[in-house]
Protein backbone atom coordinates (compact mmCIF):
# COMPACT_ATOMS: atom_id res chain seq x y z
CA UNK A 1 0.00 0.00 0.00
CA UNK A 2 1.13 3.26 -0.55
CA UNK A 3 1.11 6.28 1.99
CA UNK A 4 -1.48 8.18 0.81
CA UNK A 5 -3.67 4.99 1.10
CA UNK A 6 -2.54 4.09 4.36
CA UNK A 7 -2.89 7.72 6.03
CA UNK A 8 -6.42 7.75 4.60
CA UNK A 9 -7.48 4.80 6.32
CA UNK A 10 -5.87 5.72 9.49
CA UNK A 11 -7.47 9.07 9.61
CA UNK A 12 -11.25 7.31 8.77
CA UNK A 13 -10.03 4.70 12.04
CA UNK A 14 -9.74 7.62 14.20
CA UNK A 15 -12.68 9.29 12.92
CA UNK A 16 -15.00 6.16 13.06
CA UNK A 17 -13.03 5.20 16.59
CA UNK A 18 -14.18 9.13 18.33
CA UNK A 19 -17.37 8.36 16.89
CA UNK A 20 -17.89 5.24 18.60
CA UNK A 21 -16.93 6.44 21.92
CA UNK A 22 -18.95 9.77 21.88
CA UNK A 23 -22.37 7.17 21.18
CA UNK A 24 -21.24 4.89 23.88
CA UNK A 25 -21.06 8.06 26.30
CA UNK A 26 -23.73 9.47 25.12
CA UNK A 27 -26.12 6.45 25.23
CA UNK A 28 -24.94 5.86 28.60
CA UNK A 29 -25.65 8.52 30.17
CA UNK A 30 -29.08 9.14 28.64
CA UNK A 31 -30.25 6.18 29.44
CA UNK A 32 -30.81 6.79 33.51
CA UNK A 33 -32.65 9.95 32.44
CA UNK A 34 -35.03 8.76 29.71
CA UNK A 35 -37.56 11.82 29.83
CA UNK A 36 -38.43 14.94 27.79
CA UNK A 37 -38.89 18.43 29.23
CA UNK A 38 -41.90 17.93 31.90
CA UNK A 39 -44.93 18.75 30.50
CA UNK A 40 -43.98 19.70 27.29
CA UNK A 41 -46.58 18.42 25.08
CA UNK A 42 -49.20 18.72 27.70
CA UNK A 43 -49.27 22.62 28.01
CA UNK A 44 -51.68 24.34 25.92
CA UNK A 45 -54.50 21.17 25.62
CA UNK A 46 -57.84 22.32 26.52
CA UNK A 47 -58.28 19.40 28.50
CA UNK A 48 -55.22 20.52 30.65
CA UNK A 49 -56.20 24.52 31.01
CA UNK A 50 -59.78 23.24 31.69
CA UNK A 51 -58.50 21.42 34.79
CA UNK A 52 -56.03 23.72 35.88
CA UNK A 53 -58.21 26.55 35.99
CA UNK A 54 -60.93 24.22 38.14
CA UNK A 55 -58.31 23.29 40.39
CA UNK A 56 -57.39 27.08 41.05
CA UNK A 57 -61.33 27.90 41.45
CA UNK A 58 -61.31 24.55 44.35
CA UNK A 59 -59.10 26.35 46.18
CA UNK A 60 -59.82 29.46 46.10
CA UNK A 61 -63.48 28.40 47.15
CA UNK A 62 -62.04 26.20 49.87
CA UNK A 63 -60.62 27.74 53.14
CA UNK A 64 -59.29 24.89 54.38
CA UNK A 65 -57.78 23.59 51.25
CA UNK A 66 -53.92 21.84 51.89
CA UNK A 67 -51.79 24.24 49.71
CA UNK A 68 -48.34 25.25 49.77
CA UNK A 69 -49.24 28.88 50.46
CA UNK A 70 -47.20 28.60 53.67
CA UNK A 71 -47.95 30.31 57.20
CA UNK A 72 -48.99 33.79 58.51
CA UNK A 73 -45.67 35.06 59.98
CA UNK A 74 -45.48 35.53 63.65
CA UNK A 75 -45.34 38.70 64.69
CA UNK A 76 -41.44 39.33 64.96
CA UNK A 77 -41.24 38.32 61.41
CA UNK A 78 -43.51 40.77 60.69
CA UNK A 79 -42.04 43.61 62.33
CA UNK A 80 -38.35 42.26 60.81
CA UNK A 81 -39.48 42.27 57.20
CA UNK A 82 -42.59 44.81 57.22
CA UNK A 83 -41.30 47.84 59.12
CA UNK A 84 -37.33 46.95 59.15
CA UNK A 85 -37.52 45.35 55.44
CA UNK A 86 -34.91 42.16 56.22
CA UNK A 87 -32.03 45.08 57.26
CA UNK A 88 -32.24 44.13 60.87
CA UNK A 89 -31.71 41.40 62.87
CA UNK A 90 -33.63 40.28 66.12
CA UNK A 91 -31.89 38.77 69.15
CA UNK A 92 -34.92 37.00 71.29
CA UNK A 93 -35.03 36.30 75.06
CA UNK A 94 -37.64 33.93 75.78
CA UNK A 95 -39.67 34.52 72.76
CA UNK A 96 -39.45 38.49 73.22
CA UNK A 97 -36.93 41.07 71.37
CA UNK A 98 -34.40 42.16 73.26
CA UNK A 99 -32.67 43.68 70.69
CA UNK A 100 -32.20 44.72 67.29
CA UNK A 101 -29.42 45.58 65.15
CA UNK A 102 -28.64 46.49 61.74
CA UNK A 103 -27.21 44.05 59.65
CA UNK A 104 -23.27 44.99 58.16
CA UNK A 105 -23.59 46.73 54.67
CA UNK A 106 -27.67 47.86 55.04
CA UNK A 107 -28.82 51.36 55.14
CA UNK A 108 -30.26 51.97 58.05
CA UNK A 109 -34.48 53.77 58.30
CA UNK A 110 -36.16 55.92 59.98
CA UNK A 111 -38.38 54.74 62.53
CA UNK A 112 -41.06 57.34 64.43
CA UNK A 113 -40.70 56.07 67.64
CA UNK A 114 -44.44 56.44 68.47
CA UNK A 115 -45.59 54.27 65.68
CA UNK A 116 -43.44 51.68 66.57
CA UNK A 117 -44.74 51.37 69.67
CA UNK A 118 -48.14 51.88 68.75
CA UNK A 119 -47.39 48.64 66.36
CA UNK A 120 -44.85 46.60 67.74
CA UNK A 121 -45.08 46.90 71.49
CA UNK A 122 -46.41 43.35 71.96
CA UNK A 123 -43.12 42.13 70.76
CA UNK A 124 -40.96 43.48 73.65
CA UNK A 125 -40.98 43.27 77.15
CA UNK A 126 -44.30 42.47 78.72
CA UNK A 127 -45.96 45.60 80.10
CA UNK A 128 -48.80 47.92 80.36
CA UNK A 129 -48.14 51.07 79.06
CA UNK A 130 -44.73 53.03 78.20
CA UNK A 131 -42.92 56.86 78.57
CA UNK A 132 -40.55 58.20 76.33
CA UNK A 133 -38.27 59.94 78.98
CA UNK A 134 -35.75 61.64 76.64
CA UNK A 135 -35.51 62.52 73.58
CA UNK A 136 -32.71 63.91 70.91
CA UNK A 137 -31.48 62.77 67.28
CA UNK A 138 -29.35 60.09 68.05
CA UNK A 139 -31.14 58.70 71.32
CA UNK A 140 -34.61 57.81 72.23
CA UNK A 141 -35.22 56.25 75.74
CA UNK A 142 -38.64 54.80 76.97
CA UNK A 143 -39.58 53.54 80.15
CA UNK A 144 -41.80 50.61 80.49
CA UNK A 145 -44.02 50.53 83.12
CA UNK A 146 -46.15 48.10 84.38
CA UNK A 147 -49.63 47.74 85.64
CA UNK A 148 -49.28 49.62 88.92
CA UNK A 149 -47.01 52.18 87.06
CA UNK A 150 -43.89 50.85 88.09
CA UNK A 151 -40.68 50.87 85.74
CA UNK A 152 -40.68 47.16 84.64
CA UNK A 153 -37.52 47.78 81.67
CA UNK A 154 -35.97 50.41 79.30
CA UNK A 155 -35.98 50.74 75.14
CA UNK A 156 -32.88 52.66 73.64
CA UNK A 157 -33.39 53.32 70.32
CA UNK A 158 -29.84 54.50 69.01
CA UNK A 159 -29.74 56.78 65.94
CA UNK A 160 -27.39 57.92 63.37
CA UNK A 161 -26.45 61.77 62.47
CA UNK A 162 -29.88 61.66 60.01
CA UNK A 163 -32.32 60.08 62.88
CA UNK A 164 -32.02 56.70 61.21
CA UNK A 165 -32.26 53.57 63.26
CA UNK A 166 -28.94 51.84 64.20
CA UNK A 167 -30.60 49.92 67.11
CA UNK A 168 -33.12 48.92 69.60
CA UNK A 169 -31.85 47.66 72.99
CA UNK A 170 -34.95 46.80 75.66
CA UNK A 171 -33.55 45.67 79.23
Amino acid sequence: MNQKTVTILSMSLVVFGAVMVNEFVLKSGSADQDRAVASFGERFEPNQIKWEQELATAISKDDKAKTVIGIKPNPQDKMLFEIFEGRYEAQLNQGKVNRIALLPHQSPLEINTSDFMKEYADVMKEFDTYEVSTTSPQNDSIRLKGKNGEVVGNMTIQRDDKGRVLSIEVQ
